[in-house]
């Protein structure tokens, strides 16, 4: 028998092609319900674009310059370059997010398609 009461799953997530990150695409939704520290410095392998669904925070990029996040805010995790986020625990947190394998991203960033500031 099915219980009926057990919590939703924290994310859900669909990749395409193969699991490397030099080879995919990704999409998913990430629940960060009482999180607060996020990413600090990190510097992804991947080219991510983030959507605020719900919940408030901060983004900083590796130049220190802060940008504040609302819902209908989107974002990037650009390979290789230092980031973090910074979530308000209390503001329930809901992202979307798209996440493009490096050489994908290498070739639409060559084509100068993803500019990369404002981050």
């Amino acid at each position: 028998m099915e219980d009926l009461h057990l919590p939703p799953p924290r994310m859900i997530h669909r990749v395409l092609g193969v699991t490397s990150a030099t080879d995919r695409i990704g999409v998913g939704i990430m629940d960060k319900s009482g999180v607060a520290s996020d990413q600090v410095d990190s510097s992804a392998p991947t080219w991510s674009v983030v959507y605020v669904l719900r919940g408030q925070g901060r983004y900083r990029d590796a130049q220190g310059r802060l940008f504040d996040l609302r819902p209908g805010d989107c974002f990037q995790r650009i390979p290789g370059r230092l980031h973090s986020t910074v979530l308000d625990p209390t503001s329930n947190w809901l992202e979307a997010f798209l996440d493009l394998g490096l050489g994908l991203w290498q070739v639409l960033d060559r084509m100068r398609l993803l500019p990369p500031e404002p981050p």
